[in-house]
């Protein structure tokens, strides 16, 4: 899907990990990597990626500036993606409001807000884009709204929030209070099922990317908003003009 929409996408074929030689020599010039959890990203990645390098693991839509999470510092660092200067940090390890336990993913809503999983404190900590917090939702356990392996983290264009979580092999959907709203997957290998999912990213499109890792495969979900309706609303509108335009021929 990304291929069709004119990216150019390069996709390790081997069954084992990725050499790290092979690694830093197939990452040269990416504008984006999104490696499996094995792969492992740091400062020789980034260098060998070269400058124009703006994202990794997880996308986030912003304005002039990225996100990359430091998960030996547990804190967010804040780039300037055109320089690639380093602006500010937030974060530091702990329990308490702002601090991390092994933050692993990231997102931004089109308002600028960071909302950052804090993984080992089984939690989604939402920030606004000078790294103040705001709140926070979540804890560990099996039931509904709670989280044991969240994985990955995005936000659809109308501020709903999306958790992957591997234990569950499933997306769980919140509103911006943090208060459950649906999920979808189950564990299998059908369409639209999951296993050991590994990362999540969401669009401008509200199609939401799920990195199926077990199933060596993305699966992509389309949220019927907003978004999606004018979409479809314009379609069809150009539709009936084609048809009206034809039948007047």
């Amino acid at each position: 899907m990304l291929q069709d929409k004119g990216y150019e996408v390069s996709v390790y074929q081997g069954d084992e990990m990725i050499p790290r030689a092979e690694l830093l020599e197939s990452v040269k010039g990416c504008d984006a990597i999104l490696p499996l959890l094995t792969d492992k990203m740091d400062a020789e990645v980034f260098e060998a990626a070269g400058p124009q390098l703006k994202v990794v693991a997880n996308y986030a839509v912003g304005f002039d500036n990225i996100n990359l999470e430091d998960t030996k510092k547990h804190n967010v660092s804040v780039f300037d993606s055109r320089e690639g200067r380093f602006l500010f940090d937030f974060g530091g390890r702990g329990i308490e409001n702002g601090q991390f336990n092994w933050p692993t993913n990231i997102a931004m809503d089109k308002a600028g807000r960071v909302y950052v999983m804090d993984t080992f404190n089984f939690r989604v900590q939402i920030f606004d884009s000078n790294g103040g917090f705001l709140t926070k939702f979540g804890s560990v356990g099996k039931g509904l709204g709670q989280f044991a392996k969240p994985k990955g983290i995005g936000v659809d264009s109308e501020g709903h929030i999306y958790v992957v979580d591997a234990a569950f092999n499933n997306v769980q959907i919140f509103d911006e209070q943090g208060q459950l709203l649906l999920f979808f997957g189950s564990f299998g290998n059908r369409p639209g099922q999951l296993w050991l999912p590994a990362g999540l990213f969401v669009d401008s499109e509200d199609q939401i990317y799920v990195v199926d890792q077990y199933n060596k495969r993305i699966n992509v979900y389309q949220y019927l908003g907003s978004v999606y309706q004018a979409r479809q609303a314009k379609q069809a509108k150009v539709g009936s003009e084609k048809k009206e335009e034809e039948s007047g021929k």
